[in-house]
């Protein structure tokens, strides 16, 4: 709910309407799952951009949090199938909270990362006024041009080379990377797009 308003949001910003396709017809599932879907998808476009002549998507990204998943697999179709994992970890606040400061390592853990999110407001209920954090997965601020280029700094102050190292060479070991977003280079990639 949360990753597909905020990149919604990013697509207006940009002015990529048109340009960019979000699906979440596997949302809530597993990682090796969403890039199951992603590359099926994928691979209609390619497709249909052969039978049709013309240009096939750019990039084909799985967004997913660490949860309690294993992350192996799905990294490993991922480059098989040529679809982008983006990562987020503990969980897709990592990103929202970089948009205001520098996620603290506190957020390590899913709850904790929940909760600074709900606090800094970047997060809200969605509909009743709960304070519940369950409800709180609408983007909870307008984002900004100026926000996404602060986000992208702030990321840099916990996606250190060492966490990089983990991220991509052992994947399953969450706790050795935490507090990580690969968001970012979703991001870039839309800037691009929308500079071309």
């Amino acid at each position: 709910m949360t990753e597909k308003e905020y990149f919604e949001r990013l697509v207006d910003l940009y002015g990529l309407r048109g340009r960019v396709v979000i699906d979440k017809g596997a949302a809530g599932r597993d990682p090796k799952t969403l890039v199951e879907r992603a590359a099926d998808l994928k691979a209609k476009e390619d497709e249909e951009a052969r039978k049709e002549r013309f240009d096939s998507w750019e990039s084909v990204w799985a967004v997913t949090d660490v949860d309690d998943f294993s992350m192996f697999a799905a990294q490993q179709l991922a480059k098989q199938e040529a679809v982008s994992l983006a990562v987020s970890n503990p969980c897709f606040e990592v990103w929202l909270i970089d948009h205001v400061i520098v996620c603290p390592e506190s957020c390590a853990e899913t709850k904790a990362c929940e909760k600074k999110a709900q606090e800094l407001g970047v997060t809200c209920s969605r509909g009743k006024k709960s304070k519940s954090l369950e409800k709180s997965k609408a983007i909870g601020f307008p984002i900004t041009k100026e926000r996404v280029v602060k986000a992208l700094q702030n990321a840099q102050g916990h996606n250190s080379d060492r966490k990089r190292q983990v991220r991509f060479h052992s994947v399953d070991q969450a706790s050795k990377y935490s507090v990580w977003t690969d968001v970012p280079s979703i991001v870039d990639c839309l800037r691009a797009s929308a500079q071309e």
